[in-house]
């Protein structure tokens, strides 16, 4: 599992943000962010989290494997935000 992965890594710790720390019922409170490799593996995640504002979108949960490929994380919000970008979010 991802979360296990980052935890894993040195100086990594679960922070307590908006949601906490991860959860699969936290996780599936909005559209999960996912970056997968050519064979289909996922190295990074991220979750969008409601924010009961129009056209604002709130990223929460953000982590990736120790072995990703080392941009991955900016990868994954770049295609995020110009995913949201298309369905209308404006920030």
């Amino acid at each position: 599992m991802i979360s296990d992965d980052w935890l894993k890594q040195p100086d990594r710790k679960e922070w307590q943000f908006l949601q906490g720390n991860f959860s699969r019922k936290d996780m599936s409170m909005g559209p999960p962010m996912i970056a997968k490799d050519r064979e289909g593996r996922i190295q990074a995640i991220a979750n969008q989290i409601p924010t009961y504002s129009a056209g604002i979108a709130s990223i929460d949960l953000m982590q990736d494997r120790s072995d990703a490929p080392k941009n991955i994380m900016d990868y994954l919000l770049m295609m995020t935000m110009l995913e949201l970008q298309a369905k209308g979010y404006k920030k």
